[in-house]
């Protein structure tokens, strides 16, 4: 595994252990660890496909851990991979819509009609 990505997957944890007032780990945190590694190296050759951009996929990638730290429950996913696969598909294409909105304010085809 990446070494940016669990450093940056133990710093997020660590923020929210702060913000919560609470320095145990979730019990939880283990289950959500091993489903994240189980499923990781698909996830990311799912998103290279698409995005083949490595700094693209690793936000996405720490944003599916995020996601999935914040369900109480894991047991309610019946197909984790699908679950993972469906989470992965519209978190790229809610990057691609944010990617294009900026590339239209920021690119404007003709900059002399800037005000």
């Amino acid at each position: 595994m990446n070494e940016s990505l669990t450093l940056g997957r133990q710093h997020i944890e660590s923020a929210a252990r702060q913000k919560k007032g609470n320095t145990k780990p979730r019990p939880d945190a283990i289950q959500v660890e091993q489903l994240y590694t189980a499923h990781c190296a698909a996830l990311k050759a799912f998103l290279m496909r698409r995005t083949r951009s490595e700094e693209v996929v690793e936000v996405l990638l720490q944003e599916i851990y995020l996601r999935l730290m914040e369900i109480k429950d894991l047991s309610v996913i019946d197909q984790p991979g699908a679950y993972l696969n469906r989470l992965a598909y519209h978190l790229w294409v809610d990057h691609r819509r944010r990617d294009q909105l900026e590339q239209k304010y920021l690119d404007p085809e003709d900059p002399d009609e800037i005000d």
